[in-house]
C-alpha cells in the first residue's frame, strides 16, 4: 500500500540547469534550432507567469559541457519542467548528465536515464513515464544507450 503525500517546499534562485552533449544535426528547413530549457513557473502579484532558462545546442559538436544560470525573478518560483526541443532538424543528439540545481529538493525519477521508456503496470498504472515525449514526429525515437564516441 502507499499513500500520496503533498510535497509543499520552496524554490529559491539561482536555478542553474546543464548538461553534457554531443550532436550531429542538420537543416531541413528555415527556422531551425535545438535547445534544452527549463520552463520556470513563477508567480507575481497574483498572476502565473513562466520564464524559460534555456540552453541552445550547436548543430555539431563533440562532446561538450553548457549550463545557463538564472539569478533574478520577480515573485517567486512554484514549479518547473524540463524539455528538450528540436525544430527542422535531422541527426543525432546525445546527451549526458543532466542537472538542475536549486534551493529546494529535486524528486526526479530515472535521474541516470536508464530506462527513459520505462511505463509501470499493475497498482502502479497510474503513475506517468520519467520520459514522455510531448509532440514526437513521424521517425524521431530516444533510447538509453552509452555510446563511446
Amino acid at each position: 500500500m502507499f499513500a500520496p503525500v503533498l510535497i509543499t517546499e520552496d524554490i529559491g534562485l539561482p536555478v542553474k540547469i546543464s548538461l553534457n552533449y554531443s550532436s550531429d544535426l542538420t537543416e531541413t528547413a528555415e527556422g531551425s534550432f535545438a535547445k534544452f530549457y527549463a520552463r520556470l513557473w513563477y508567480s507575481y502579484q497574483g498572476r502565473n507567469i513562466y520564464h524559460e532558462l534555456e540552453i541552445p545546442f550547436d548543430y555539431f559538436t563533440n562532446w561538450k559541457y553548457a549550463q545557463a544560470t538564472l539569478t533574478f525573478l520577480d515573485g517567486y518560483v512554484v514549479g518547473y519542467d524540463l524539455y528538450f526541443h528540436l525544430k527542422n532538424l535531422t541527426g543525432d543528439l546525445y546527451f549526458d548528465n543532466v542537472e538542475i540545481e536549486h534551493s529546494g529538493q529535486n524528486w526526479v525519477r530515472d535521474p541516470f536515464c536508464k530506462d527513459v521508456n520505462q511505463g509501470f503496470t499493475r497498482a502502479f498504472y497510474q503513475i506517468p513515464k520519467h520520459w514522455a515525449g510531448v509532440v514526437v514526429p513521424v521517425g524521431a525515437m530516444w533510447d538509453s544507450i552509452y555510446k563511446d564516441f
